[in-house]
């Protein structure tokens, strides 16, 4: 007679590992994302989707990502797709620089999946996700007035200034949709020599 034997080997789902990210870093370019992947027998994609844009999960999903709704991550390096082979990935990766332009300003969600040669999805339910808070309008400034406090007071109103101390008032005009809400980098300790 015949007698085979057969071995089965349990491949669980892929893992994603996004702790790298830096979270809470207002980004105004197309970020380079560190992340991680490991499955127990070969990784065969990793794919994102823009949460509002692309899909929405919800609690009870009213309109959650399809097949065509996925894009394939970037490499931050070649700005190709992935190409995933082998049981593990450690790599920088982007989203496509058309989606970066759309994003909105603020805080955005990215869904990410990753699957096997097996079949199996880790963030195909929308459980895994990043957030990229995107800011690339630069805020502005007027001078609203120019007071000399010393040696006496007067509000300035032409274009010259006297010798003296002066207070001046800024307006911080900053963009409201995004961003740290304040300046971040202004020198007022600045003296004439």
């Amino acid at each position: 007679g015949f007698s085979a034997t057969l071995t089965f080997a349990k491949d669980n789902p892929p893992v994603i590992d996004t702790t790298n990210i830096p979270q809470d870093t207002w980004q105004r370019g197309n970020p380079s994302l560190p992340i991680g992947l490991t499955d127990d027998v070969a990784l065969s994609e990793l794919k994102y989707a823009i949460k509002g844009q692309d899909c929405n999960y919800t609690a009870t999903p009213a309109d959650p990502c399809i097949e065509t709704d996925w894009k394939s991550m970037l490499s931050a390096s070649t700005g190709s797709p992935l190409s995933l082979s082998g049981t593990s990935l450690s790599q920088n990766v982007k989203i496509s620089s058309t989606d970066w332009g759309v994003l909105g300003q603020g805080t955005n969600t990215i869904y990410l999946r990753a699957k096997d040669d097996a079949g199996n999805c880790t963030g195909c339910d929308g459980s895994r996700s990043l957030v990229i808070k995107k800011d690339t309008v630069a805020p502005t400034t007027n001078i609203s007035t120019i007071k000399r406090t010393y040696p006496d007071t007067a509000t300035v109103t032409g274009d010259w200034l006297k010798a003296g101390v002066y207070e001046i008032t800024l307006n911080d005009q900053e963009d409201t949709s995004a961003g740290a809400g304040n300046y971040s980098g202004i020198d007022t300790s600045f003296r004439p020599a």
